[in-house]
């Protein structure tokens, strides 16, 4: 289901990004490795995951089915 084709680099500066948030659930495994990578790169956890969403957001693809 998943491809690991494209990779998401993170600098450790401030991401514009993050403003106006609201609330978005995710799993507790989610959550985990996203705060990983928060704390790794010193930007907070909003910030890391707004990124993530930015970066999926620009590749999704949707078909019908299993591809």
């Amino acid at each position: 289901m998943m491809e690991k084709k494209d990779v998401l680099t993170i600098p450790k500066v401030n991401y514009e990004g993050v403003e106006n948030m609201l609330p978005l659930k995710v799993t507790k495994e989610l959550h985990a490795q996203v705060k990983s990578i928060s704390q790794e790169s010193g930007l907070s956890l909003s910030t890391v995951a707004c990124m993530m969403i930015d970066f999926a957001l620009a590749r999704v693809k949707i078909v019908d089915g299993e591809e």
